[in-house]
Formats: structure tokens, sequence, C-alpha cells
């Protein structure tokens, strides 16, 4: 087992782990490794425990009244012509005690803990946005291609979720637990408001506020880098690749109208536009150049609008042609 792996099933014993790292410890304890590597705690040095909390030096104190208990027996003494490796075999019978008690409890809290963690997934594969609401009421709008996972209780001082791809969030307001979304590094922490974060893979990353206020911040060897807070009609767009941060504003009224299945692009690259086509109609479509993938739109489309009504008025715009390769295959290219 890694030291990293050690280092993170250390921080579940202790309920030190966030949403994510639960759901990668949860994996692990399947592991014949970690079985291996619990016990390995139990006979380590007893004096200097790992990140003790009130509770587990109240037990590893009871274990080290056991063994005292088991090697003293009371307090009589030992008779001399007892053999020396008596007293190593009950040592070792305390020691072998104390693991099993270890363990038992150890596989207790942890059915405990997957029941607590348990998580739910949603995706929407292709198509519109889906409406799906979470344990405290809030409602998601996930986008075609995007999935969300998040625990089937939210328990503890925060409300967490994982997010891969585009999604509006309606957060119930809640002041004492943060709502917060994690798209890889990067975090959005909101305590109620309406929102939609775009995150899709080797795309940059947006979020934008209808409603209410967040803060952005990225993820930097455990330490919080600010993005940027964002109120009503304010966007965050960040890239990956140059680490730049760009604002900007955003109207309310479409992002609500996102939600409802319209297509609405804000001077978007055709390439970006594209993919977002692939997403909703579950075609592909290719720019054959690189100056027609660059093309800037900026425009709408009604959720009944069909794809190729829909490339087609953009050829118009943008003096690039598109031609129909198969019944799911569209390739741009430029008008000479």
């Amino acid at each position: 087992m890694r030291d990293a792996e050690k280092v993170l099933l250390i921080k579940y014993f202790n309920g030190l782990c966030n949403l994510e790292e639960k759901k990668s410890a949860q994996e692990l304890l399947h592991a014949d490794e970690a079985r291996e590597f619990f016990l390995e705690l139990c006979l380590e040095e007893w004096d200097e425990p790992l990140q003790e909390s009130n509770n587990t030096k109240n037990t590893h104190a009871l274990w080290k009244e056991k063994v005292r208990v088991q090697i003293h027996s009371k307090g009589e003494k030992p008779k001399k012509d007892r053999l020396p490796i008596l007293r190593y075999a009950a040592m070792w019978a305390g020691i072998v005690l104390i693991s099993t008690l270890a363990l038992w409890q150890w596989q207790a809290n942890n059915r405990s803990i997957q029941a607590e963690v348990s998580l739910i997934e949603k995706t929407n594969l292709q198509g519109t946005p889906v409406s799906y609401f979470l344990p405290d009421s809030s409602e998601v709008f996930l986008a075609g291609g995007s999935s969300v996972i998040y625990p089937q209780n939210f328990k503890g001082a925060t409300r967490e979720v994982k997010l891969e791809g585009e999604a509006f969030f309606q957060v119930t307001s809640d002041p004492d637990k943060p709502f917060i979304i994690h798209t890889g590094d990067i975090s959005t922490q909101v305590l109620g408001t309406s929102f939609k974060i775009s995150a899709f893979e080797k795309e940059d990353i947006k979020v934008e506020v209808a409603t209410g206020k967040v803060s952005v911040y990225k993820m930097n060897d455990n330490a919080k880098q600010k993005l940027g807070i964002l109120t009503a009609g304010l966007r965050l767009k960040y890239n990956h690749e140059t680490g730049t941060v760009e604002q900007g504003t955003v109207a309310g009224t479409d992002l609500q109208q996102w939600t409802k299945g319209e297509l609405i692009f804000d001077d978007e690259p055709l390439g970006s536009v594209a993919r977002e086509l692939e997403r909703r109609y579950g075609v592909q479509i290719v720019c054959l150049d690189a100056k027609t993938s660059a093309y800037r739109v900026s425009t709408s489309f009604s959720q009944e609008a069909g794809v190729e009504q829909i490339l087609r008025m953009l050829s118009k715009m943008g003096k690039f042609s598109f031609r129909k390769k198969t019944e799911s295959n569209y390739e741009l290219y430029k008008t000479k």
C-alpha cells in the first residue's frame, strides 16, 4: 500500500476526509491491504497514537489497561519457575485481544461511516437539462453529457457535491451549512443562491450567477487560491492551461431560459458551440480548419430547433459551410 493511501486511510479513520476523499477511502477499504494496514496501526507504539480524538484517547487508555491486566493479572507476582516465554505469550495474547477489539470497532465504525456517506450519482447522457432534487431540497438542472455526485444525506458542517459537465443550481438557503460544488480542483461555495457552472474536460470553467453571491477558489496543495467573488449578473471564466481568470457579465434571464432547454451562446468559439450541439443532439461535429473553429458565436436557439436547422443558420452568419457525412456526423469547413 502506497504512503499516500495510508495517509488517506488515517484521515478517514479520524473523520477528516472531504466528500471525494471519503469515496476514495471507501474503495480502498475493500482491499486486503487496508485490513493489514489497520492491524499494523494496532501494533504500533501505544503511547503515540496518530491524530487522536477524545473518544480515541479514551479507547486507547482502556486497551492499555487491558494489556496491563493481562500481563500483571491483578498485581500478582509471577512465580519464579514460570518460563519467560509464558510472559511473552501473555503479552502477545493481550496484543491479539486488543487487535481483535480494534478490528471489531473499526468494522462497526466503517459500516456506520459507509451508510453516512452513501453517494448518489445522477447522469444526463444527452439532450436538454434534466431537473433533480438534492437532499436539502436544492434543485439542479443537469445538462447533457453531465453528471453530479452527492451524499444521500448532507451531514456535517457543509453540503458538498461533485459536478462533471454543466449544471444550473438553485440552492436552498442555509447560512449555517455552506453549499460547495467541486469541479476538479475548482470549488464554488454558496449559502443560498442560483447560478450555472460549466466544467467540461478540456474547456474553460465558467461560473455564472443569476441570484445571490458565490465564492470561487482553486485548491493548491490543500491551500485555497481565491479566483473571485461573484454577485448576480456576473460571470467568471477560468482557463486551466494559462491559469488566467476573466470576469464579465451575464443576463439572469438567459440562465433561467437555459434551464428550460434554450441554447444560448455569448461570444463562444464555434468549436465550443459544436461540442455543445454534440451533447444536446448526440451527434459528432468536426471543424476542418482552425479559422472556422475560432469563429465567435453570439445567438440563441429554442428547444424545438433541430441540429441541421442550427448549423444552417450558423453557416449563414459565419460564412462557412457544412456537410452531412452520415446520419449523425457533420463537417464544418470554410467557404471559399
